[in-house]
């Protein structure tokens, strides 16, 4: 008489709590060479197959929206069948990133400003290559940090910017005191009467002016570059923007002198029922990477005063 041995029914191990991760990495145990398939609700999540070790994991095809999650594994062992249940939330973190100085930019200030977003309320502390405290910040509820780093001398520099969520970026940049580089500036999409400027077009051009043959670089809210162009001989720009979807878009322009500059517009196609964001931030909005690339005309001023 044949014995038949018994099935291995399927557990979810993890994740569990709160975790950081859009998609993470789901665990569990079954019976060797079962068909595992990870659903949420009627959607499926992806499936594995237990390894001889009795484990199994995947990972999501799908980024999972913040919030509490409900998972079920469904195991098929050669027909047999079993399930168990797995949940946890996901609280996800926004990735550190550094407006200005930009990397390789030539600063013409001695006493720069490091600025960028982070975590709403995580601490950012900025570094030097030899590990040296340079500064420290806590990002605001937006998001927005920036904090002084002392006196440089002329020449070249590198920042390390951590915050304490375990993100890191290493910046290279120059400081060349008597520099003399025009302002960056947006002239378009301009504010209008004090509101938030509207765009009717889903691929609007965005332009200002700027130091001949500077670098201009136009990134979206979460740091992804959207347009890159050379200031002409005559000190004007423009970048036509990849396609963008209707309502409220925001903008980061800087050039390769660590000048900063922060854009809030609206998409609004003609015929659509987008509102202007009357009241919100002025449309442009010039950081300067708060205090990178200020003009030389104020600090000669500053020097006549004196």
């Amino acid at each position: 008489m044949a014995i038949i041995s018994e099935i291995v029914a399927v557990a979810v191990t993890g994740p569990s709590g709160t975790i950081t991760a859009a998609k993470p990495t789901i665990t569990g145990t079954g019976q060797p060479g079962a068909t595992i398939t990870v659903k949420e609700g009627d959607t499926v999540l992806g499936t594995t197959t237990v390894g001889a070790d009795g484990k199994w994991s995947l990972t999501p095809e799908q980024d999972l929206a913040e919030g509490k999650h409900t998972i079920v594994a469904e195991q098929d062992a050669d027909g047999q069948k079993s399930t168990a249940e797995g949940s946890f939330e996901i609280n996800l973190i926004d990735e550190l990133l550094v407006a200005g100085p930009t990397p390789g930019a030539v600063v013409d200030t001695a006493t720069p400003t490091v600025s960028g977003t982070a975590e709403p309320g995580a601490t950012v502390t900025v570094k030097d290559k030899n590990g040296t405290t340079l500064g420290t910040a806590t990002a605001d509820e937006n998001g927005n940090w920036s904090t002084g780093i002392g006196t440089l001398p002329d020449g070249n520099h590198q920042i390390v910017v951590t915050d304490t969520h375990g993100g890191s970026k290493t910046v290279d940049f120059v400081v060349d005191a008597e520099a003399d580089f025009a302002e960056l500036v947006v002239t378009s999409p301009a504010p209008e009467n004090g509101a938030t400027p509207t765009v009717d077009s889903k691929t609007p051009t965005v332009s200002g002016t700027g130091e001949p043959g500077a670098e201009i670089t136009i990134t979206d809210q979460d740091g992804t570059e959207l347009g890159k162009t050379v200031v002409d001989e005559n000190g004007d720009w423009a970048i036509t923007l990849p396609e963008l979807g209707e309502g409220e878009q925001k903008i980061t322009v800087t050039d390769n002198h660590g000048g900063s500059t922060e854009v809030e517009f609206v998409v609004t196609l003609e015929g659509g029922d987008t509102p202007m964001l009357a009241g919100s931030l002025a449309g442009v909005m010039l950081a300067g990477a708060a205090g990178v690339g200020l003009l030389i005309r104020r600090r000669q001023q500053a020097k006549a005063a004196a």
